[in-house]
């Protein structure tokens, strides 16, 4: 019972420091791969807490659920139920585009050709300097 104590005490650790690490994605590049598996983190946390629970650890419990919580309010998971549309064909289109401008890229004219070219209705950016969003 005491080693699977110290078990769950360190999945809760281990998954939390991840889950705190993965927030300070915007501080520096290094800590972008602890954001990558929010999902992960939310699933074995909220088991952790579940076992704590059937451990009668109710405080480690809540820890480990907070910290749940907190990845599922990255993730944007709803946890309120949404209306859905109606049934039927949907009509009409989205056209998205995401490009990685790579951040040492001065090509601007690149993008515009990409712009022109593919016309979207949405375009996404990943790696955007200030130089190359003027």
């Amino acid at each position: 019972m005491r080693v699977l104590r110290g078990i769950v005490v360190g999945v809760i650790l281990v998954f939390g420091l991840a889950t705190v690490i993965g927030l300070l994605d915007r501080v520096s590049w290094i800590f972008e791969l602890a954001d990558v598996f929010r999902l992960q983190y939310l699933v074995v946390l909220a088991g952790a807490a579940l076992a704590a629970l059937i451990l009668r650890r109710p405080r480690l419990a809540g820890a480990a659920a907070v910290l749940a919580a907190v990845n599922v309010a990255v993730l944007g998971i709803s946890l309120i139920p949404t209306a859905t549309a109606a049934s039927g064909t949907p009509t009409g289109s989205l056209r998205v585009v995401v490009a990685n401008l790579q951040v040492g890229n001065a090509d601007f004219a690149a993008v515009r050709r990409l712009v022109a070219r593919t016309h979207p209705d949405v375009f996404g950016v990943t790696e955007l300097t200030p130089t190359m969003a003027r």
